[in-house]
This record gives C-alpha cells, structure tokens and sequence, in this order.
C-alpha cells in the first residue's frame, strides 16, 4: 500500500506560507514599531488589514 504524501505536503506548504507572513510581522512588531513610528493601535490595523486581504 502506497501512501499519498504528496496532497500531504501540498497542505504544509500552503498552511506555513499563509501563517508565515503574519508570524515574522509579529516577531518584528517591536522593531517595525521602532522604525516606522507606528504605536500599537496603527501596528494592529496593518496586521489585520493584510490579514483580511489575505484570507479573502
């Protein structure tokens, strides 16, 4: 019996490169705050926004 590994890894793939952009965004929030002068509430608005847009 052989087993699909294919579909498998075609589902890691996608579920890390759509998790990835968001998690590095927040790994870097204090240094994003830093840099571009954004507080919490501009940071979080960004965040959401470009999640929005992604997932739709």
């Amino acid at each position: 019996m052989r087993i699909a590994r294919r579909p498998i890894a075609t589902a890691v793939v996608y579920t890390v490169a759509g998790v990835l952009p968001l998690y590095l965004t927040s790994a870097q929030a204090v240094r994003l705050q830093d840099d571009l002068a954004f507080g919490k509430t501009e940071l979080g608005l960004t965040v959401s926004s470009f999640w929005s847009r992604r997932t739709s």
